[in-house]
C-alpha cells in the first residue's frame, strides 16, 4: 500500500464514522429500527421531510395511478364503492336543531322555527337547484365529492351566490384545477395552488379555469378565498389531514398502490393461464412422406400457405392443421392454481388493514359465524362513522350554514341576532346529519339486544334508532302517531301484544262531590286568569316605560290612566297611575315605575337600570335586520339589527 493511500485512510474512516453517526448507527439510541449495522437495515436510507416535501412532489403520480387503479383494478373499484356506499349511501340527511338555551327560545318555538326552515332547505337541497351545473341534487353531490376525495386526495366545493336567483350554488372543483398560476413552481406564499398568509395559514386557492390535463392548457386562473370578508364560507376543502403543515390530501389507496398493482397483474396472469388450460382444441399432424405422395407441388403450396396463416391463437373447439413435421408440445399448467385463493385472501387481509375495512366487508363475503360477521360489520361501521363525520364537518354542515346565512341576509328566514356574534350564529345553524344504518346480520337478535339496552337504561330509543337505519326516533314516532290515529279513526287499530288494558270509560254523570270540586277549580282558574292578565298588563307597561328610558328624548316624568279593563264579564276600573324617573345619558339610566290596581289588590313596583343594549335575543318575529351589500359580489359588508318593542300607544 502506498504512503499516499495510508495517509488518507484515517480521514476516510473518520468520515464514515461521522456519516454513520448522523443516520443513527452509533447515536446511542435504544431503537434497533434506527441502526444501519444490521444486514436487514443496511440499505434503508430515508430522511424526515416536512409535510409539503413528502407529499407535494409525489402527488401528481399518486393521483394518476390511483385513478388508473380505480378504472382498471377490481379491488380498488370495489373498495371505493364499499366506502361510498356505507359512508354516504343514499345521502346524509339534515335535522335542524337550533340551540334554544342559547337563543332564549322555548322548545315549542325551536320546533316551530325548524318546521318552517327545514322544508325550505330540503326544497333547495333535494333538487338540482343547488348544483351550479343543474345536474345533481345535494345527495348526489355528496357522493361525487366523497368519491373524488377518495380517488384524488381532496376536492374543493365552491359556494357562490347566483345573482339571478340570489340563492346559493355549489360548484364542485376537482383537486387538479387547484394549482399555481401558469403552473409555476411552488413559493413561500403559494404551494400547490394554496395561498398562505404571513403566518403560513391557508387563506385561499388559485383555481384554473380549465383542467390542466385537457388538450389545451388553462389560460387563466381565479383566486378564491376560503372565507369572504363578511366571514361566510366561500371555498371548502374535503380531505384528510394527517400531519401539521399539510396542505393537500393524498389518495385513499396511496400507501398500497404497489401491492395493489402487483396483485392485479398476478390475478390477470392466473386468469389467462386458467383460460388457456380450459380451451379444448384438436391438432392434426400430417405425415411428411404422405404429404409428398398425395399432393402435387401446387396443392402443397396451398396447404403450406393456409397453415402458415395460423397466428398461434387457440380457440375452444377448433381443429388446427399442422404442417408436416410439426408437433404440439404443451406443459401442464396446473390451473386453476390451488395456492391462488389462500395467498389472495392473505393479501386482502393486509389491504383491508391499510384501508380500515375488514376483509369480509371489503370483499362483501361472509363465510364465518354470526359473531365474526357482526364483529367485522361493527369494526367497519366505526370507520364509516368517522369518515361520515369528516364529510359532515367539511361539506354538509358548512353548506347548510352558508345557505342559512344567505337566506337570513335576504330576509327570507327570520333569525334575530344571527350576525351579532358567532355564538348566536352557531346556535341558529346547529343541526344533526344522519345517514344509513350499518345493516344487520340477525335482525331478531339485534332488536332484542337493543330492547334490553333501553330497558336497563344504558341506551335510548333515539340512539338505537339512529344505529339501526340512521333515522332519528322522533321522525318515526310522529309517523307512528299518525298511523295509529288513522287506524283508530277507521276502527282497525289492534293494540300490540302485552299492552296494558285500556282505562274504563268515564261516567257521563258526575257525582255531587265531583261537581263541587269542578266548580271550585273553575273559580280558582278565573281568579288566577284575572290576576295574570292584570300582571301581564303591568309588565307590558313597564317594558314600554323602560324602552322610553333609552330614548334620547325621554321625558323626566310621565303619568297616564289606563281605561277600564273587562275581565270575566266584570268591569274593573284599574285607575293605574305611573310615575317615571330617568337619569341620562344612556346607558346610565334608572327607571322607576309604580302601579296600583284594585280587584284583586295588586301593587307592582319595578326598578331597572337600562343598559345601552337592552335586548340580546328575542323571538324571530320581533327583530328586523338591515344589510349593506357589495354590488358586485352580493356579499354582506355591514349589518344592523333593530329589535321591535311594544309601544305605549299599542298598549292603550
Amino acid at each position: 500500500m502506498s504512503r499516499a493511500r495510508i495517509s488518507h485512510l484515517p480521514q476516510a474512516v473518520q468520515a464514515l464514522k461521522e456519516r454513520r453517526m448522523q443516520i443513527g448507527a452509533y447515536s446511542g439510541g435504544g431503537y434497533n429500527g434506527a441502526k444501519i449495522d444490521r444486514a436487514s437495515l443496511a440499505g434503508w436510507h430515508v430522511r424526515a421531510g416536512s409535510a409539503t416535501r413528502d407529499v407535494l412532489p409525489d402527488l401528481p403520480a399518486l393521483i394518476a395511478r390511483s385513478r388508473d387503479l380505480n378504472r382498471n383494478n377490481p379491488i380498488v373499484t370495489g373498495a371505493i364503492n364499499v366506502n361510498a356506499a356505507n359512508t354516504i349511501g343514499t345521502g346524509l340527511a339534515l335535522a335542524a336543531e337550533p340551540d334554544g338555551a342559547v337563543l332564549g327560545l322555548t322548545e315549542k318555538q325551536v320546533e316551530d322555527w325548524a318546521a318552517q326552515t327545514l322544508p325550505r332547505f330540503l326544497a333547495w337541497f333535494e333538487s338540482t337547484a343547488c348544483d351550479h351545473e343543474g345536474q345533481l341534487n345535494g345527495y348526489q353531490l355528496q357522493d361525487m365529492v366523497w368519491r373524488s376525495r377518495l380517488e384524488s386526495g381532496d376536492c374543493f366545493p365552491l359556494l357562490m351566490i347566483d345573482r339571478a336567483s340570489q340563492r346559493l350554488k355549489i360548484q364542485v372543483i376537482e383537486g387538479d384545477r387547484v394549482c399555481n398560476e401558469k403552473l409555476a413552481a411552488d413559493s413561500e406564499s403559494v404551494k400547490r395552488g394554496i395561498k398562505l398568509n404571513a403566518d403560513n395559514v391557508p387563506i385561499g386557492a388559485y383555481i384554473a379555469q380549465s383542467h390542466p390535463g385537457d388538450v389545451t392548457q388553462p389560460a387563466a386562473w381565479d383566486y378564491r378565498p376560503f372565507r369572504t370578508p363578511s366571514g361566510r364560507r366561500a371555498l371548502l376543502q374535503v380531505w384528510h389531514k394527517t400531519r401539521p403543515g399539510q396542505l393537500r390530501g393524498v389518495p385513499w389507496v396511496a400507501p398500497i398502490i404497489e401491492p395493489l398493482k402487483n396483485l392485479g397483474t398476478w390475478t390477470s396472469a392466473e386468469l389467462r393461464a386458467a383460460v388457456v388450460n380450459a380451451i379444448f382444441a384438436k391438432f392434426i399432424e400430417m405425415d411428411p412422406q404422405a404429404f409428398q405422395d398425395i399432393f402435387d407441388d401446387e396443392a402443397q403450396g396451398k396447404v403450406v400457405e393456409k397453415a402458415s396463416q395460423w397466428s398461434g391463437e387457440i380457440e375452444d373447439g377448433k381443429v388446427i392443421n399442422l404442417l408436416p413435421g410439426e408437433k404440439v408440445s404443451q406443459d401442464a399448467p396446473g390451473r386453476p392454481n390451488p395456492e391462488f385463493d389462500p395467498f389472495f385472501q392473505s393479501m386482502m387481509t393486509q389491504i383491508g388493514m391499510a384501508l380500515s375495512i375488514p376483509k369480509e366487508v371489503l370483499m362483501m363475503h361472509f363465510s364465518s359465524s354470526y359473531s365474526a360477521a357482526r364483529g367485522s360489520l361493527m369494526v367497519a361501521f366505526k370507520s364509516f362513522m368517522k369518515w361520515r363525520d369528516d364529510m359532515v364537518t367539511q361539506f354538509c354542515q358548512p353548506i347548510y350554514e352558508a345557505w342559512l346565512e344567505i337566506e337570513v341576509a335576504f330576509g327570507r328566514i327570520q333569525a334575530p341576532g344571527f350576525f351579532e356574534s358567532d355564538v348566536i350564529k352557531a346556535a341558529w345553524c346547529r343541526g344533526i346529519w344522519t345517514g344509513d344504518g350499518p345493516g344487520s346480520v340477525d335482525p331478531e337478535k339485534e332488536v332484542n339486544a337493543a330492547e334490553k339496552r333501553i330497558n336497563i337504561g344504558i341506551s335510548t330509543k333515539d340512539i338505537e334508532s339512529r344505529q339501526w337505519d340512521g333515522r332519528p326516533w322522533k321522525l318515526k314516532h310522529r309517523q307512528r302517531v299518525r298511523e295509529i290515529n288513522a287506524e283508530k279513526e277507521d276502527g282497525i287499530y289492534i293494540p300490540p301484544a302485552g299492552s296494558p288494558p285500556p282505562p274504563p270509560e268515564p261516567s257521563t254523570e258526575p257525582s255531587p262531590a265531583q261537581q263541587a270540586a269542578t266548580e271550585a277549580a273553575e273559580q280558582r282558574r278565573l281568579e288566577g286568569q284575572r290576576h295574570a292578565e292584570q300582571m301581564q298588563m303591568l309588565s307590558g307597561m313597564f317594558a314600554s316605560v323602560s324602552a322610553m328610558a333609552a330614548a334620547p328624548k325621554a321625558a323626566p316624568e310621565f303619568n297616564f290612566t289606563m281605561p277600564p279593563v273587562q275581565v270575566n264579564n266584570e268591569i274593573a276600573p284599574p285607575e293605574v297611575h305611573a310615575h317615571f324617573e330617568a337619569t341620562m345619558p344612556s346607558p346610565e339610566v334608572h327607571a322607576h315605575f309604580e302601579a296600583t290596581m284594585p280587584s284583586p289588590e295588586v301593587h307592582a313596583h319595578f326598578e331597572a337600570n337600562v343598559p345601552e343594549t337592552t335586548v340580546l335575543m328575542q323571538h324571530p318575529t320581533s327583530a328586523v335586520a338591515t344589510h349593506q351589500r357589495d354590488p358586485e359580489t352580493m356579499e354582506i359588508v355591514a349589518t344592523h339589527t333593530q329589535y321591535i318593542t311594544q309601544t305605549l300607544q299599542e298598549l292603550k
